[in-house]
Order: structure tokens, then sequence, then C-alpha cells
């Protein structure tokens, strides 16, 4: 299977497609897990409550109990914090008519992080309707981000329907990883049902990332078999060189050694005799001596020599 893999590379060969599904349905079939999506603890907001603003501790706020030019960036993100748990419209309405624009998009991020925390629900429709592009973006990545470090499966769910704009793959991509952390083989099920071709291989690839940590030889038989090729295939099988060389270099090598010859191939050398050559330099020389004359072996020479120089 490992051979697939230098194909992958070098023709881009297609791989079986999955029958067309909607994705929120394929993670309900595939896992027993039940997500609720916008469940907060009470404890959130009684801690947040406690742990925010007081306005007896705070010299630079207005009459009406609101921040002022005069208030630290910690003044203002603890009263955004009490704001969320307490009264989240006063805090939107707030922000809504700062001037300042800097301040007013820090704001905003800053928001959205802690009102996702406190209410993930009504955080997400909150930041749908803001009327600027760019900060709605923003305060959709804050809530997305943060919904993912309390349930990545919802938050790879929740993105994939925003309007992320440019930095939607971006966005979705950091996600999938962060949910392939947790759990592989969920995280793999959804991205197997992106439709576009290009976009799956990039959701599979991140997937790769998480998988080449506990399994490399199966991350590399994916990067071989579902990820066409393509700059996401190329990062994958780099990153997937790199991390079994940690454990099995001789496995690695013998992987990297049906690379075409080009970048990938270079870098993947390189990232190689970077970790056998501390380990063993004496097996890195001897694989680098296998390799036939041309760019990449000089560049394992070099980046032997370079550890080796280290390592005096």
């Amino acid at each position: 299977m490992l051979a697939v893999a230098a194909l992958c590379l070098k023709l881009g060969r297609p791989h079986p497609q999955p029958a067309a599904t909607d994705a929120e349905a394929n993670l309900q079939r595939s896992s027993t897990k039940k997500y609720n999506l916008f469940f907060a603890p009470p404890t959130h907001h009684e801690q947040l409550a406690k742990t925010g603003f007081s306005q007896n501790s705070v010299a630079g706020i207005a009459s009406d109990g609101t921040p002022t030019a005069e208030s630290s960036q910690e003044e203002i993100d603890a009263w955004l914090k009490t704001m969320a748990a307490t009264d989240p419209a006063r805090a939107a309405a707030w922000i809504e008519s700062l001037t300042d624009e800097s301040l007013r998009d820090r704001c905003t991020k800053i928001f959205a992080e802690i009102y996702t925390f406190v209410d993930a629900k009504a955080a997400l429709a909150w930041a749908q309707q803001l009327p600027d592009v760019s900060r709605r973006t923003a305060a959709l990545e804050s809530v997305c981000m943060q919904l993912a470090k309390q349930d990545p499966a919802q938050a790879v769910l929740t993105g994939w329907q925003q309007d992320l704009g440019e930095r939607k793959t971006e966005i979705m991509e950091s996600l999938t990883q962060q949910w392939a952390n947790k759990d592989v083989s969920a995280a793999l099920t959804w991205a197997r049902t992106v439709g576009d071709d290009t976009q799956r291989g990039e959701m599979i690839s991140r997937v790769v990332f998480a998988l080449a940590q506990t399994d490399p030889p199966a991350a590399a038989n994916l990067v071989a078999m579902e990820i066409p090729a393509g700059d996401a295939c190329n990062r994958a099988a780099v990153t997937v060189v790199a991390r079994w060389a940690m454990t099995d270099p001789q496995s690695s090598a013998a992987w990297v050694s049906q690379f075409p010859d080009g970048m990938v191939l270079n870098q993947s050398v390189e990232n190689l005799i970077d970790v056998w050559a501390v380990a063993d330099p004496n097996a890195a020389n001897n694989w680098i001596a296998t390799l036939p004359a041309g760019e990449a072996k000089t560049v394992g020479e070099t980046a032997l020599l370079h550890t080796r120089t280290e390592n005096q």
C-alpha cells in the first residue's frame, strides 16, 4: 500500500468517492455521542459573573456603568465578561456604538469568545447578524474556535454552515484538526463527505496530521489513497515523514524512497535526516548513500552534516 503513495504524489490518483450524504446525518449515524451543541452549564454563568467586572473597583466607568475612554483593556474585558453572563444585549449595543474601529474589532472578538462560552447558540446568532462583513467573519471564527474547545465535532458542523469568506478553508482546516486530535475516526468520516475534491483533500490532510501522531503507517496510507495530488497532499506527506521518522526511520525512509523527484522529496529527505541523524547517524548516512545522484541526495548529505556539526 505504501507504494501507492508515490503514485498519489506523482499522478494525483483519484480515490473512491463516498456516496453523497448529508454531512450532519452522516456524523450522527457514525457516532453514538449525543452532541448538545449549545449546552452551557448554569455554573458557567455564575463563575463568569463572580470573576468579571465590578463597577465599584473600576475607575474608568461612565455613569451608566459602561466603560469609557479611560478604561483599560483589562477593565473592558472584565466588563464584557460580566455582560456576556448577565446582559449580553447591552454589551453588543455598546460594541456597536464604538467609533474606534480597532477597539471595536478587538471587543467583537473578545466578546464572541466569552459569549460562546456562556451561550453558544445566542453567540452564533449575534455574530451572524453583524453588519460589517469582516467583523462578522472574525466573530464567527471566534465563536467556532471557542466552541471547538467545548465540542470540536459541533464546531466543525457549525463552521461548515457559515459564510466565512476567504478564510473558510483555513478556519475549517483548523477546526477539523482539533476534532481529529480527539476523535480521528469521526473527523475522517465527516471529511469524506465533503463534496469538492480539493476541499475534501484539505480536510482529510488535517486528519492525517492528527493520525500521524499515533499511527504513521495508517496516515501514510490515507495520504496515498484519499488525498488528491496537490498542496494538501504534499503537506500531509511531508508531515507524515517527519513524524514517522521519530518512531521508525527505516520505514519512513522506505516510503520516501518511492517519491518522485521534486520539492516534496527534498523536504521529506531533509525532515527525515534531521530526526534520524540524531538517533542513528550511521544508519542515516547509509541510507543517503543509496539515493541516486541528484538534489535529494545533496539535501540529505547537507542535513546530515548540519546535524553532526550541531551535536559535536
